[in-house]
């Protein structure tokens, strides 16, 4: 077995050999119980072991909840482990809603110091989320999402990266948690970001008045249906809110007036990137987030020569690829393959649209011709799925998750996701060919559904 963790010198493990002994690969994905003799000088103690091919995270309160608690990271690698201390709490709305709770992680010694640190290969730092992946059946949905934004801002050379997961399973306080995401999260960091760039949240379908912008004091963190998290509460002045006002103005309000009443073109694009908008438009429409269209997005407000200019980044991607959320049996995600002939829209997309169909048009259908040959592939999406799919699966770690959370219905059966590529991609390429296809039903609905 890989990985290591701190225990007594005078301590041996003794294992019982069985028929699956010299099998470990199978053993591993078959959540394969083996028995162990745990010895201490003329002491025994009995044990059952399950070998996991994920990571495993640790999580033990020893001090009370408002002390830092003992953290041990177990993975194959030596140098992927990691021991020490941390505060956590739970993070989320669907903390108050599930029964498997996410979490904020905080890497920090005994005297609540920040510790930076590497973890399976992510960024260095303190701050952490642990992702619960409970809503979504297959447990790969988010990570596709957040993949298919990476490799879009690789292939593009931009610095507007979202997130990451890497699959970990929890035990919190000896008690099995099951499959999360260990992921950064969207800060200055990861969005490298300068002094001067402000960082927007939009937290809910709401926006503000023109009157609650320019009312706006220093120290204020919130608005109506937004939030910022860069620069920090201490350091926030007045005039941090001020570039907003004229964004949601442009974008916000009246989305249903004449065209004649939209904003040029030209004033449109000097407010907001539109390469990027038009990323976050085929992005949505690809993996149709209709959970973050009008909120769940990160607003990155950049200062480039001098003049502001934002960024949208897509953040908690659950709902994506097929599951919609169905409120009557809990707020629980299921597949719909109905949303396979829907095509995504935003606020900010539309109102473009509005300014300039053709010039918008033209460059929409480049970017979704180049991108189809390459990371949008079908070949490529299925292949991500299979290999998301295999990471759980040859781990063993879906069959376990499934017992700790039976009513998430835990499915390794691709099928689903394979049809929602081969329908909706082939929907979307007949889209997206048309001329003038912002005049059919499917753009007028992505209108209903950015005015609800």
């Amino acid at each position: 077995m890989g990985g290591y963790f701190s225990t007594s010198s005078n301590c041996s493990v003794w294992f019982k050999i069985d028929g699956m002994w010299l099998q470990k690969s199978q053993a591993i994905a078959s959540n394969h119980v083996f028995s162990i003799l745990i010895q201490k000088d003329n002491q025994y103690r009995q044990a059952n072991l399950v070998v996991s091919g994920l990571p495993v995270l640790a999580l033990t309160e020893t001090y009370g909840w408002e002390n830092p608690q003992e953290m041990t990271l177990l993975a194959a690698k030596e140098e992927d482990c990691y021991e020490g201390t941390c505060t956590f709490r739970m993070r989320g709305q669907s903390s108050a809603i599930y029964p498997k709770y996410g979490f904020k992680l905080n890497l920090c010694d005994e005297n609540y110091d920040p510790v930076k640190a590497s973890l399976l290969g992510l960024r260095r730092d303190n701050d952490w989320i642990l992702n619960p992946l409970y809503s979504d059946s297959t447990k790969i949905r988010e990570k596709m999402a957040y993949q298919i934004w990476d490799e879009m801002q690789e292939f593009n050379q931009t610095k507007n990266a979202s997130s990451n997961i890497t699959y970990v399973e929890i035990v919190l306080n000896h008690t099995y948690w099951g499959i999360y995401g260990l992921q950064e999260p969207i800060d200055k960091k990861q969005l490298s970001m300068n002094e001067t760039d402000i960082l927007y949240k939009k937290t809910d379908n709401t926006y503000p008045t023109a009157a609650e912008l320019a009312a706006a004091v220093d120290g204020q963190e919130f608005v109506a249906g937004f939030s910022i998290k860069y620069p920090k509460a201490e350091h926030i002045e007045a005039s941090d809110w001020e570039p907003l006002k004229r964004y949601v103005e442009e974008f916000y309000y009246d989305i249903e007036a004449p065209p004649e009443e939209t904003a040029d073109f030209e004033t449109l694009t000097e407010l907001l990137d539109f390469d990027n908008a038009l990323d976050y438009k085929i992005f949505l429409a690809v993996v149709v987030g209709e959970d973050n269209i009008y909120k769940n997005i990160d607003y990155c407000l950049r200062c480039e020569n001098g003049k502001y200019k934002m960024y949208m980044v897509p953040w908690d991607l659950n709902v994506t690829f097929g599951d919609v959320m169905n409120f009557d049996v809990g707020a629980d995600a299921q597949f719909n393959s109905g949303v396979i002939t829907t095509n995504t829209n935003s606020r900010e997309y539309i109102t473009l649209y509005r300014a300039d169909n053709e010039r918008v048009e033209e460059a929409l259908r480049e970017k979704w011709q180049a991108y189809r040959k390459d990371f949008l592939s079908d070949g490529h999406l299925k292949e991500m799925a299979e290999n998301a799919m295999k990471e759980l699966s040859d781990s063993g770690a879906m069959l376990r998750d499934n017992e700790r959370w039976p009513e998430c219905n835990n499915s390794t059966d691709l099928t689903e996701i394979y049809e929602f590529i081969d329908g909706h991609m082939a929907y979307l390429d007949e889209c997206f060919e048309k001329e003038e296809w912002w005049r059919e039903d499917h753009y007028l609905r992505g209108v209903e559904q950015c005015t609800e």
